[in-house]
């Protein structure tokens, strides 16, 4: 009997690139079992169906109650802690003494789940019914897989045991180390590189949530080793550094991150398995464990570790230590007072199977003080011979029953976790900022910044980048975290650059013939990046000291092709090369692993888009001793999280909102919005389509027209530098560069008139419709036409002032306006898609059109400025005729609000910034700065109602604006083509400020001085002490 179809949830959600991703879940109740769909559309996702059968031979009791349970994993979730309400049952103890022998060594097993099962499969389900619910599995670990079919799984089996299962996944790093799609965070040894102990709690509890959405209820983290060796293959950078104490600290911080999220932390590898060689997976480990090594599991151990895992590491004795128990009793229980549960690591590595059959391992293992035997080869041989060691006296019963009430323990205090699968599909989908926020902290300069040419960031613009890699592996390996570097590289540099970039592939085990083959590459090239992928893993031939000398050499004789090449290199997940590389290479970077938001984040630190401030955890050298890393500034703004400077992520949703409801107003077909406050933007959206006939999706790197903006883009700033420079002088009469100008009684007009709007000078003439359609024509009149009333007698806006500035400031340069604008502004500034005229217009779907012009041009306009006395001029003019992206604009803002610095330069004087955006006549009429607006102060203003009144900005004809509020740092980017396909639509008019006010709302630390002198201007202005 089926019941009724219901919808479960229903969840809307941004992907990285921008699209909307919309989500229904619905299910089929009855009491056999439930059908289950998820679609997930626009992201190229299927529809996934999932029955889920609840067939028992129990009561019908039991199977409704078991179906309640899976109800829990499509209505958000349920956390039911089995011990609730068993306070009047016996100890543990005396409970497990009433279990069948066989039932007690059962739990002692946790049992891997393979990636390919499907709970959709009958076969699957008879197979997971028989190795877990059948056998009377502790609990199962899952590995690299779909999170969603994971979740069903781990649904089906905790509803259908009487116990909660443990399940258990090794998430080191995030979810994602294990689960495709979810979150991956740095190595342990990148979250210590930024030194700071509460990310580390923060990423544990983050992973821990993202587990638990999962349905997972154990972590096999954090890795407590100490990593002394530094040819260690296995531990490496997962481990937090080569201090003791540094290690101890940050791993009781990412356990108690997991604690607070709800499931159970479960450090490894006691003893510790730093300071090997070898690799347990694939060899018998040895090692000389100190108490360099101890002291971070004591320290776990007293900060209330709820289990622990042991490792497969040859001590005391001649046992491993899992296999021990002089290591697993003796010193981990005796010495150190642990009282948690023991997890044995995998119980098919090599490190454990070369000590005897898998029967007797898991029999040596419990006997040495293990609780849950993990991954048994033979799970079936394995229980038999612990009973059978139990019967025979081989094994005290006492032992069994400690371990499975530990194991009991632990089940019911990690509680029969649900699967929450809306929130674990809008984990996979949506953009993870605190990642990538993590990752570009840890990036480590080595090195002192170099001089040009091996400066960083590198030019945007100029000869090829040539990425040497080199690497033991062909492909990318799994997990799908892994990602490969030079691939990654080239995508980001490619996508913030001008400039070609290529790959030149070096085996590590034949690299001096790769590195022969590579100087062709290299001579062509402008920049030489070295990516050493090897890590710490031997390969036979490699010696990273001496390729790093070699390489050197190569670019230093390559150098004789004028002009130098900058060299910089990165040392991969294997920090200790970094020494080698910085005794021969100028610029050298440090990242402690390879997972993509890693390379990204490298990506940003060699364009400008991030700086680094991440410091070496271990010691390298005596060159670089721990601690060792240079500050570098960002130059450019990169994206982060809204609450990394005082912002609420959840207002900014507001935004979108705001501007979806526009669209759906007609206010426009596209839309791309940037907020930033100082270095970070902290949304970076767009919203609709280039036209209301086309499907391609807009993004944030669409080009717009951004009419009157240009004003201020690249007039005003231009105006800025050439004044700084003395060039320029605002209260020089015009005519004084200009002769021609001073026509007409215009003698008199200045430099600063023309930029205040006060120059008398007529507002604006539509030439097009007076017969003049000639360049020469235009300039003509406007040198000709006389004043409208005397400067400074009133406000008029007008486009002739920024116009002629144009041409004042092409006869004191001698170079056209949108080469000057180009060589001064866009190209110091890493605007690569700003300008005017773009290229190609008809082969390029990035550039939104503007209007359907069906009076002068007769043809959609898309490429072209919509301007029609721009147009006349040959799309380049001071008024109108630039293009943009909001990726661009968000780089000139930033520049803005922190006074003019772009990382270690100054671009502009932060004075004046402040004369050129402060309102010329505070108690007068007009809100004009020098080529700047300013927020009225009464009635509308586009900036809305809450930005202060030293807030300025500029707005366009198109549907574009930028408002900057230098006292909080703040800025608003909102462009739009509110003119397609026609210029008759005023909808647009509240949105502005609507969007102005929705970004201000989002802070959540108001710069308290900002606010002070807020309110003693308004004081000022307004006589009541509010605006």
């Amino acid at each position: 009997m089926t019941g009724p179809r219901m919808a479960i949830s229903n969840a809307a959600m941004r992907t990285p690139r921008n699209r909307t991703v919309k989500m229904r879940f619905t299910a089929n109740q009855g009491l056999d079992g439930m059908t289950f769909r998820y679609r997930r559309n626009s992201a190229g996702l299927h529809v996934e169906t999932y029955f889920v059968p609840m067939n028992t031979p129990t009561s019908p009791a039991f199977r409704v109650a078991a179906m309640l349970s899976l109800l829990a994993l499509f209505s958000g979730g349920c956390d039911r802690p089995a011990d609730e309400h068993r306070a009047e049952q016996p100890s543990l103890l005396e409970e497990i003494s009433g279990h069948s022998l066989v039932r007690r060594a059962s739990s002692l097993f946790m049992i891997p789940i393979p990636a390919n099962m499907d709970i959709r499969s009958e076969d699957d389900r008879m197979r997971l019914q028989r190795d877990v619910l059948d056998f009377g599995a502790g609990g199962i670990v899952l590995f690299q897989g779909d999170p969603l079919k994971q979740a069903a799984i781990v649904a089906w089996l905790q509803a259908k045991s009487t116990e909660p299962l443990l399940v258990a996944v090794d998430a080191e790093w995030g979810a994602g180390m294990r689960m495709d799609g979810m979150p991956v965070f740095p190595r342990a040894m990148g979250i210590s590189a930024t030194w700071d102990h509460d990310l580390a709690y923060a990423l544990g509890r983050r992973t821990g949530l993202d587990a638990r959405a999962a349905g997972v209820n154990m972590v096999f983290a954090p890795v407590a080793d100490v990593n002394s060796e530094s040819r260690n293959p296995v531990i490496g950078t997962r481990a937090w550094s080569d201090d003791p104490d540094t290690t101890g600290h940050y791993a009781t911080a990412f356990m108690r991150g997991l604690t607070d999220a709800g499931v159970l932390a479960v450090p490894k590898h006691f003893p510790g398995h730093g300071s090997t060689t070898t690799d347990s997976h694939s060899g018998i480990t040895r090692a000389e464990i100190g108490l360099r090594d101890l002291l971070p599991f004591r320290r776990l151990a007293e900060a209330g570790a709820p289990a622990m895992m042991s490792g497969h590491i040859v001590w005391s004795d001649s046992l491993p230590a899992s296999l021990s128990h002089r290591v697993s009793t003796a010193v981990l229980r005796d010495s150190l007072h642990f009282q948690g549960l023991l997890v044995t690591d995998a119980l098919n590595m090599v490190g454990a199977t070369a000590f005897g059959s898998p029967p007797d391992v898991a029999l040596a293992a419990v006997r040495a003080g293990a609780d849950l035997l993990l991954m048994s080869p033979r799970p079936e041989a394995a229980r038999a011979r612990l009973v059978q060691a139990v019967r025979d006296s081989t094994l005290r019963p006492e032992r069994l029953n400690e371990g499975a009430a530990r194991v009991l323990k632990a089940r019911r205090a990690a509680g029969r976790v649900m699967p929450e699968m809306g929130l674990l599909a809008r984990r996979m989908t949506e953009t993870d900022l605190e990642a990538a926020d993590a990752a570009r902290r840890a990036v480590t300069l080595v090195t002192a910044p170099a001089p040009p040419p091996h400066a960083l960031p590198i030019r945007l613009e100029g000869r090829p980048v040539v990425l040497v890699q080199t690497d033991f592996r062909l492909q990318p390996v799994a997990p799908s975290s892994v990602a490969d570097p030079a691939t990654v590289l080239q995508r980001e540099l490619q996508r913030e650059t001008k400039r070609d970039v290529r790959i030149v592939r070096v085996s590590a085990r034949d690299w001096a013939r790769g590195l022969a083959n590579a100087r062709g590459d290299i001579e062509r090239a402008g920049t030489v990046i070295w990516i050493d992928a090897v890590g710490t893993v031997p390969v036979a031939g490699w010696d990273g000291e001496v390729f790093s000398r070699r390489l050197a050499d190569l670019v230093r004789s390559a150098d004789s092709i004028p002009p130098q090449r900058s060299l910089t290199g990165i040392a991969l997940e294997n920090p200790w090369l970094s020494a080698s590389m910085a005794a021969h290479l100028p610029t050298v970077l440090v990242a402690y692993d390879r997972h993509e938001p890693t390379l990204v984040a490298l990506a940003e630190v060699l364009t400008g888009r991030s700086g680094t401030t991440g410091r070496l955890p271990v010691h390298v050298s005596t060159t670089l001793p721990r601690g060792t890393g240079h500050v570098l500034k960002a130059s450019r703004p990169h994206v982060g999280p809204a609450e990394s400077v005082g912002m609420d992520a959840a207002a900014l949703d507001n935004v979108l909102n705001i501007l979806r409801e526009a669209r759906a107003d007609s206010a426009f077909p596209a839309a791309t919005v940037a907020i930033g406050r100082h270095g970070t933007v902290v949304l970076s959206e767009a919203v609709g389509t280039p036209s209301w006939v086309t499907d391609r999706r807009v993004t944030t790197r669409d080009i717009f027209d951004l009419a009157s903006m240009t004003k201020v883009v690249a007039t005003t700033t231009l105006a800025m530098l050439l004044v700084e420079e003395g060039r320029l002088e605002l209260d020089r009469p015009v005519a004084e560069y200009l002769p021609a100008f001073g026509a007409a009684g215009k003698g008199l007009v200045t430099v600063r008139d023309l930029l205040a709007h006060h120059s008398g000078l007529v507002p604006f003439i539509p030439f097009h419709a007076q017969g003049v359609r000639t360049a020469a024509g235009v300039r003509a009149r406007i040198l000709a036409d006389s004043l409208v009333y005397a400067p400074g007698d009133d406000v008029r806006y007008s486009d002739f002032g920024p116009i002629t500035l144009a041409w004042v400031m092409e006869e004191i340069t001698g170079k056209p306006f949108d080469v000057l604008a180009r060589e001064r502004v866009f190209e110091p500034l890493g605007m690569l898609h700003t300008g005017f005229r773009p290229n190609r217009p008809s082969n390029r779907p990035d550039i939104v059109p503007t209007e359907l012009d069906d009076y002068f041009r007769r043809r959609l306009l898309r490429g072209e400025v919509h301007d029609e006395n721009a147009w006349i001029l040959g799309g380049t003019a001071g008024h109108a005729g630039l293009f943009s992206t909001v990726e661009d604009l968000a780089i000139f803002a930033s520049m803005m609000v922190n006074e003019g610095r772009t990382g270690a330069h100054q671009f502009l004087k932060p004075e004046t910034i402040r004369s050129f955006t402060t309102r010329i006549n505070p108690s007068g009429p007009g809100t004009r700065a020098l080529g700047w607006d300013t927020r009225s102060l009464s009635g509308y203003s586009s900036a809305g109602a809450h930005f202060g009144p030293r807030a300025y900005g500029h707005t366009g004809y198109t549907g574009t604006s930028m408002w900057i509020d230098p006292d909080q740092g703040l800025y608003v980017i909102l462009l739009t083509n509110r003119v397609h396909p026609t210029r008759n639509n005023s909808r647009l008019v509240p949105v502005r400020p609507a969007v102005a006010d929705a970004a201000f709302l989002g802070l959540v630390d108001r710069d308290h001085r900002g606010n002070e002198q807020r309110q003693s201007e308004c004081s000022e202005e307004t006589g009541t002490g509010t605006c």
